[in-house]
């Protein structure tokens, strides 16, 4: 999970476009209960919470927690960009609650 540092949350604010979905990436956010469309959902959601980049494995993973349309829920999504401004996600699983309450006190208007 990102580290929840309420100083350095800040607003999604870049737009990107396309998901680069492929058998080695799929699996993972299932795994954890989160379904692809709901990934989408998150990481399109224009009031996500960003978190700082993380430097793993030679490349830099990005992160943010998103809220769902279709589930109302929020979810973390660990994403690497691509050249053409895609995503490709590294997997993705549901918030915890510090995460939730955060999102939710930043965006009240989201909550249930």
């Amino acid at each position: 999970m990102p580290h929840l540092n309420p100083a350095s949350i800040c607003m999604y604010d870049k737009i990107y476009v396309g998901f680069e979905w492929d058998a080695n990436n799929q699996g993972k956010p299932i795994s954890h209960g989160v379904s692809l469309a709901e990934v989408e959902e998150a990481l399109t959601d224009p009031k996500a919470l960003a978190f700082p980049p993380r430097l793993e494995a030679y490349e830099v993973r990005y992160s943010l927690a998103g809220l769902t349309l279709s589930s109302r829920r929020v979810v973390v999504v660990v994403y690497v960009l691509r050249a053409d401004n895609g995503r490709r996600v590294v997997t993705a699983y549901p918030a915890r609650r510090r995460v939730e309450l955060a999102y939710r006190e930043r965006n009240p208007e989201y909550d249930d």
